[in-house]
């Protein structure tokens, strides 16, 4: 007969130390984070780190047991994500454990790296959004630790534009009644708005040409031969939602 093994754990369970070392989170050098008055330990998933901290010469994050030293380029892009992230949080009369934010992706050097947070897309015109998710909870061992990574929104639903190749459809955040017509219109993230207008201003096929001028605030102002549109990020939800109604193009749901 064989009784209960209590030399070893019955269920092995992945630890945030566990993805630090393979490589998956990326701490902060501590310096940073207490500077920036975090609560506690902060790390970033090596994703959203390859897309708002990383450089064409350090592509790379640091190994696990290297020095905190950060090359100064680095060292200014983590800097401008975690006052961000402080900013969001201590701005928040409630201190929400879990907020969210707009980043920006940066290919090239910035423009001025010497204040944080003077990461702008006015000032960068290749930038493109990230959302980011600000959580700060519990670590393995009931410490408060903080945690930075892609804002994950789920779909509910897709739509196409009416007057384009109904196989080009688009993920919606979000549905919002038309006061005007009853039908629903996509709210959506700040990622698939870039897209869109990427893909509007790409297509010669499309009159008339489409560009669009990213704002520190989160505005954006689009310029559609001559006729300028203003939109705004939703102020009810998370950071980086988006309403569609404003642009005025024939939107349908898909079905299915």
């Amino acid at each position: 007969m064989f009784g209960p093994q209590h030399d070893r754990p019955l269920v092995s369970i992945y630890s945030r130390a566990d993805a630090i070392a393979d490589g998956l989170l990326i701490e902060t050098p501590r310096q940073l984070w207490a500077e920036f008055r975090i609560p506690g330990p902060a790390a970033v998933t090596a994703q959203l780190w390859a897309e708002t901290v990383a450089t064409a010469t350090y592509p790379q994050p640091p190994a696990p047991d290297a020095p905190p030293v950060l090359p100064f380029e680095v060292r200014a892009r983590l800097e401008a994500l975690l006052w961000q992230a402080r900013t969001v949080y201590e701005t928040d009369p409630r201190r929400r454990h879990r907020q969210t934010f707009v980043a920006w992706r940066i290919p090239g050097p910035l423009a001025d790296a010497s204040t944080p947070g003077r990461v702008h897309p006015d000032e960068h015109p290749d930038a493109r959004p990230v959302r980011v998710a600000f959580t700060i909870g519990p670590g393995d061992c009931g410490e408060t630790v903080a945690t930075l990574a892609h804002a994950h929104t789920g779909g509910v639903g897709r739509f196409h534009l009416a007057d384009d190749d109904p196989a080009v459809t688009w993920p919606a955040a979000g549905w919002e009644p038309d006061s005007a017509t009853g039908d629903a219109r996509p709210l959506v993230t700040i990622e698939v708005l870039q897209a869109m207008l990427d893909h509007a201003a790409a297509d010669p096929t499309r009159p008339p040409e489409v560009e669009a001028q990213w704002w520190r605030d989160g505005t954006v102002t689009i310029d559609a031969g001559g006729r300028c549109i203003t939109l705004r990020p939703d102020p009810t939800g998370d950071a980086g939602i988006y309403p569609l109604g404003p642009l005025g193009w024939p939107l349908r749901r898909t079905a299915g």
